[in-house]
Protein backbone atom coordinates (compact mmCIF):
# COMPACT_ATOMS: atom_id res chain seq x y z
CA UNK A 1 0.00 0.00 0.00
CA UNK A 2 0.85 3.74 -0.88
CA UNK A 3 1.55 6.12 1.78
CA UNK A 4 -1.05 8.43 0.40
CA UNK A 5 -3.79 5.80 0.00
CA UNK A 6 -2.98 4.44 4.18
CA UNK A 7 -3.18 7.64 4.49
CA UNK A 8 -6.76 8.12 3.19
CA UNK A 9 -7.63 5.20 4.51
CA UNK A 10 -7.01 5.83 7.85
CA UNK A 11 -8.35 9.10 8.06
CA UNK A 12 -11.03 8.13 7.13
CA UNK A 13 -10.82 5.15 10.21
CA UNK A 14 -9.92 7.68 12.51
CA UNK A 15 -12.84 10.65 12.31
CA UNK A 16 -15.00 8.77 14.70
CA UNK A 17 -12.49 9.44 17.74
CA UNK A 18 -10.46 12.26 16.06
CA UNK A 19 -10.95 16.12 16.31
CA UNK A 20 -8.03 15.78 13.35
CA UNK A 21 -7.94 12.08 11.90
CA UNK A 22 -5.05 12.98 9.24
CA UNK A 23 -3.30 14.74 11.25
CA UNK A 24 -3.33 11.82 13.99
CA UNK A 25 -3.10 9.53 11.03
CA UNK A 26 0.53 11.36 10.03
CA UNK A 27 1.65 11.04 13.59
CA UNK A 28 1.01 7.77 13.84
CA UNK A 29 3.05 6.72 11.03
CA UNK A 30 6.16 9.15 11.93
CA UNK A 31 6.12 7.15 14.62
CA UNK A 32 6.04 3.86 13.37
CA UNK A 33 7.58 4.41 9.48
CA UNK A 34 10.92 6.40 11.29
CA UNK A 35 10.40 9.43 8.59
CA UNK A 36 9.46 12.82 9.00
CA UNK A 37 6.33 14.57 7.88
CA UNK A 38 8.32 16.50 5.14
CA UNK A 39 9.51 13.27 3.57
CA UNK A 40 6.23 11.51 3.93
CA UNK A 41 4.34 14.40 2.74
CA UNK A 42 7.15 14.40 -0.31
CA UNK A 43 7.06 10.83 -0.82
CA UNK A 44 2.99 9.67 -1.47
CA UNK A 45 3.50 6.61 -3.58
CA UNK A 46 6.67 5.26 -1.46
CA UNK A 47 5.21 1.68 -0.73
CA UNK A 48 4.75 0.39 3.10
CA UNK A 49 6.18 -2.94 4.01
CA UNK A 50 3.68 -5.64 5.16
CA UNK A 51 5.23 -5.57 8.30
CA UNK A 52 4.87 -1.76 9.23
CA UNK A 53 1.47 -1.94 8.09
CA UNK A 54 0.47 -4.78 10.11
CA UNK A 55 1.85 -2.25 13.48
CA UNK A 56 0.60 0.47 11.98
CA UNK A 57 -2.98 -1.38 12.32
CA UNK A 58 -2.29 -2.41 16.19
CA UNK A 59 -1.74 1.32 17.06
CA UNK A 60 -5.49 1.76 14.84
CA UNK A 61 -7.34 -0.27 16.58
CA UNK A 62 -5.97 1.17 20.38
CA UNK A 63 -6.81 4.37 18.58
CA UNK A 64 -10.26 3.54 17.57
CA UNK A 65 -10.95 2.55 21.17
CA UNK A 66 -10.33 5.89 22.71
CA UNK A 67 -6.68 6.08 23.65
CA UNK A 68 -4.74 8.91 23.21
CA UNK A 69 -2.39 9.51 20.55
CA UNK A 70 0.27 10.69 22.65
CA UNK A 71 0.05 7.57 25.44
CA UNK A 72 0.32 5.33 22.21
CA UNK A 73 3.75 7.18 20.85
CA UNK A 74 5.18 7.61 23.99
CA UNK A 75 5.82 11.50 23.29
CA UNK A 76 3.72 15.14 22.42
CA UNK A 77 4.83 18.76 21.96
CA UNK A 78 4.40 21.47 24.59
CA UNK A 79 5.95 25.06 24.34
CA UNK A 80 7.63 23.44 20.68
CA UNK A 81 9.56 21.04 23.39
CA UNK A 82 9.37 16.71 22.77
CA UNK A 83 8.58 15.48 25.96
CA UNK A 84 8.03 11.96 27.01
CA UNK A 85 4.64 10.61 28.28
CA UNK A 86 3.14 7.30 29.83
CA UNK A 87 -0.10 6.78 30.97
CA UNK A 88 1.26 8.25 34.49
CA UNK A 89 0.79 11.60 33.50
CA UNK A 90 -1.56 13.73 31.67
CA UNK A 91 -1.10 14.69 28.43
CA UNK A 92 0.16 18.49 27.78
CA UNK A 93 -2.61 20.91 26.48
CA UNK A 94 -1.94 23.54 24.17
CA UNK A 95 -3.80 26.37 26.16
CA UNK A 96 -1.45 25.68 29.21
CA UNK A 97 1.68 27.13 27.45
CA UNK A 98 0.12 30.67 28.06
CA UNK A 99 0.82 29.58 32.00
CA UNK A 100 4.44 29.83 30.78
CA UNK A 101 4.18 32.79 28.84
CA UNK A 102 3.21 34.84 31.40
CA UNK A 103 5.39 33.22 33.53
CA UNK A 104 8.45 34.43 31.54
CA UNK A 105 7.26 37.79 31.02
CA UNK A 106 7.13 38.73 34.47
CA UNK A 107 9.82 37.58 35.33
CA UNK A 108 11.77 39.43 32.38
CA UNK A 109 10.36 42.42 34.15
CA UNK A 110 11.93 41.90 37.16
CA UNK A 111 15.67 41.81 37.75
CA UNK A 112 17.72 38.89 39.34
CA UNK A 113 17.59 35.48 39.28
CA UNK A 114 13.88 33.90 40.37
CA UNK A 115 12.72 30.82 42.33
CA UNK A 116 10.13 28.87 41.07
CA UNK A 117 7.68 26.08 42.17
CA UNK A 118 5.50 24.07 39.48
CA UNK A 119 2.81 22.67 41.59
CA UNK A 120 1.43 19.31 40.29
CA UNK A 121 4.50 19.31 37.89
CA UNK A 122 3.09 15.82 36.18
CA UNK A 123 5.47 15.41 33.18
CA UNK A 124 7.57 18.37 34.57
CA UNK A 125 6.77 20.31 31.16
CA UNK A 126 6.33 23.67 32.31
CA UNK A 127 9.36 23.54 34.84
CA UNK A 128 11.42 22.13 32.50
CA UNK A 129 10.13 24.97 29.56
CA UNK A 130 10.71 27.57 31.83
CA UNK A 131 13.99 26.43 32.96
CA UNK A 132 15.14 26.38 28.97
CA UNK A 133 13.90 29.84 28.09
CA UNK A 134 15.08 31.01 32.15
CA UNK A 135 18.50 29.80 32.61
CA UNK A 136 18.76 31.90 35.99
CA UNK A 137 16.11 30.04 37.60
CA UNK A 138 15.75 27.43 39.80
CA UNK A 139 12.49 25.27 39.88
CA UNK A 140 10.71 22.84 42.54
CA UNK A 141 8.32 20.36 40.61
CA UNK A 142 5.50 19.23 43.36
CA UNK A 143 3.47 16.39 42.47
CA UNK A 144 1.69 13.66 45.00
CA UNK A 145 2.63 10.76 42.41
CA UNK A 146 6.05 9.68 42.45
CA UNK A 147 5.17 7.40 39.17
CA UNK A 148 4.87 11.14 37.73
CA UNK A 149 7.72 12.54 39.43
CA UNK A 150 10.08 9.58 37.64
CA UNK A 151 8.54 10.48 34.00
CA UNK A 152 9.18 14.61 35.37
CA UNK A 153 12.86 13.52 36.15
CA UNK A 154 13.35 11.59 32.71
CA UNK A 155 12.06 15.18 30.80
CA UNK A 156 14.33 17.20 32.74
CA UNK A 157 17.62 14.77 32.32
CA UNK A 158 16.13 14.84 28.52
CA UNK A 159 16.63 18.31 28.23
CA UNK A 160 19.43 18.91 30.18
CA UNK A 161 17.84 21.28 33.27
CA UNK A 162 18.16 18.48 35.96
CA UNK A 163 20.62 20.34 37.84
CA UNK A 164 18.61 23.67 38.02
CA UNK A 165 15.17 21.21 39.07
CA UNK A 166 14.16 19.47 42.26
CA UNK A 167 11.43 17.28 41.75
CA UNK A 168 9.35 16.55 45.07
CA UNK A 169 6.53 14.32 46.19
CA UNK A 170 4.41 16.14 48.37
CA UNK A 171 0.29 16.74 48.70
CA UNK A 172 -0.02 20.30 47.76
CA UNK A 173 2.51 22.21 50.00
CA UNK A 174 3.12 19.80 52.59
CA UNK A 175 6.30 18.65 52.07
CA UNK A 176 7.51 22.47 50.66
CA UNK A 177 9.83 24.49 52.23
CA UNK A 178 10.88 28.07 51.51
CA UNK A 179 9.69 31.12 49.15
CA UNK A 180 9.15 31.37 45.85
CA UNK A 181 9.03 34.15 43.34
CA UNK A 182 6.53 32.29 41.37
CA UNK A 183 3.74 29.23 41.68
CA UNK A 184 2.58 27.67 38.95
CA UNK A 185 -0.06 25.25 39.25
CA UNK A 186 -1.84 22.84 37.15
CA UNK A 187 -3.77 21.12 39.24
CA UNK A 188 -7.08 18.74 38.77
CA UNK A 189 -10.38 20.75 38.09
CA UNK A 190 -12.77 18.07 36.88
CA UNK A 191 -15.97 18.26 39.08
CA UNK A 192 -16.21 14.32 40.12
CA UNK A 193 -20.38 14.02 38.47
CA UNK A 194 -18.16 14.77 35.16
CA UNK A 195 -15.62 12.28 35.20
CA UNK A 196 -17.50 8.89 34.24
CA UNK A 197 -18.59 10.65 31.65
CA UNK A 198 -15.51 12.60 30.10
CA UNK A 199 -13.52 10.87 27.40
CA UNK A 200 -9.99 11.22 28.87
CA UNK A 201 -10.88 10.31 32.60
CA UNK A 202 -10.73 6.82 30.88
CA UNK A 203 -6.87 7.11 29.87
CA UNK A 204 -5.38 9.85 31.69
CA UNK A 205 -4.66 9.29 35.81
CA UNK A 206 -7.88 10.28 37.48
CA UNK A 207 -5.63 12.06 40.59
CA UNK A 208 -4.09 14.18 38.22
CA UNK A 209 -8.36 15.33 36.76
CA UNK A 210 -10.82 14.73 39.69
CA UNK A 211 -11.04 18.44 41.72
CA UNK A 212 -13.84 17.28 44.01
CA UNK A 213 -17.40 17.93 43.89
CA UNK A 214 -17.39 21.30 41.96
CA UNK A 215 -13.90 20.53 40.44
CA UNK A 216 -12.09 23.28 42.75
CA UNK A 217 -11.65 21.49 45.85
CA UNK A 218 -7.66 21.49 45.47
CA UNK A 219 -7.78 24.53 43.91
CA UNK A 220 -9.07 26.27 46.78
CA UNK A 221 -6.62 24.75 49.31
CA UNK A 222 -3.98 25.87 47.35
CA UNK A 223 -5.03 29.33 46.78
CA UNK A 224 -5.68 29.56 50.44
CA UNK A 225 -2.06 28.16 51.34
CA UNK A 226 0.12 29.73 48.37
CA UNK A 227 0.27 33.35 50.43
CA UNK A 228 2.23 31.54 53.11
CA UNK A 229 5.16 30.60 49.93
CA UNK A 230 4.74 33.62 47.49
CA UNK A 231 7.66 36.51 47.65
CA UNK A 232 6.62 39.93 47.27
CA UNK A 233 6.63 41.00 44.73
CA UNK A 234 5.73 37.66 43.29
CA UNK A 235 3.06 36.21 40.38
CA UNK A 236 0.75 32.98 41.28
CA UNK A 237 -0.33 31.50 37.90
CA UNK A 238 -3.34 28.83 38.31
CA UNK A 239 -5.16 26.90 35.69
CA UNK A 240 -9.10 25.85 35.71
CA UNK A 241 -11.98 24.53 33.91
CA UNK A 242 -14.77 25.78 32.02
CA UNK A 243 -17.82 27.68 33.82
CA UNK A 244 -15.40 28.20 37.28
CA UNK A 245 -14.48 31.66 36.73
CA UNK A 246 -16.96 33.55 38.69
CA UNK A 247 -15.79 31.20 41.79
CA UNK A 248 -12.40 31.10 40.86
CA UNK A 249 -11.98 34.71 41.01
CA UNK A 250 -14.27 35.07 44.36
CA UNK A 251 -11.49 32.54 45.92
CA UNK A 252 -8.36 34.75 44.77
CA UNK A 253 -10.53 37.85 46.50
CA UNK A 254 -10.96 36.11 49.42
CA UNK A 255 -7.06 35.04 49.80
CA UNK A 256 -5.26 37.95 48.08
CA UNK A 257 -7.84 40.99 48.67
CA UNK A 258 -4.72 43.51 47.97
CA UNK A 259 -3.39 41.67 45.03
CA UNK A 260 -3.68 42.30 41.36
CA UNK A 261 -5.99 39.39 39.80
CA UNK A 262 -6.56 39.11 36.29
CA UNK A 263 -8.38 35.78 34.35
CA UNK A 264 -6.88 34.84 30.98
CA UNK A 265 -8.64 33.18 27.85
CA UNK A 266 -7.26 30.63 25.99
CA UNK A 267 -7.35 30.92 22.25
CA UNK A 268 -10.77 29.24 22.11
CA UNK A 269 -12.42 32.36 23.56
CA UNK A 270 -12.32 30.41 27.10
CA UNK A 271 -11.46 31.76 30.52
CA UNK A 272 -8.97 29.44 31.70
CA UNK A 273 -5.90 30.90 33.97
CA UNK A 274 -6.15 33.18 36.76
CA UNK A 275 -3.19 35.42 37.84
CA UNK A 276 -2.25 36.66 41.30
CA UNK A 277 0.42 39.17 41.41
CA UNK A 278 1.20 40.27 44.95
Amino acid sequence: MHLKSWLEETQISLQSVSQNPRLDALILLVHEFGKDKSWILAHPEHELEPGIIASLQIQINKAMQGKPIPYLIGHWDFYALDFLITPDVLIPRPETEMMVDLALNWMREEEGSKKILDMGTGSGCIAVALALHSPHSSIVGIDSSEKALGVARKNAEKFHVESRIQFLKSNLFSMVHGSFDVICANLPYIPTSEMNSLPVAKFEPNVALDGGEDGLAIISTFLKEAGSFIKQPGLILSEYGIGQDDKIQKMSEIHFPNAIRKTFKDLQGISRLLAIQV
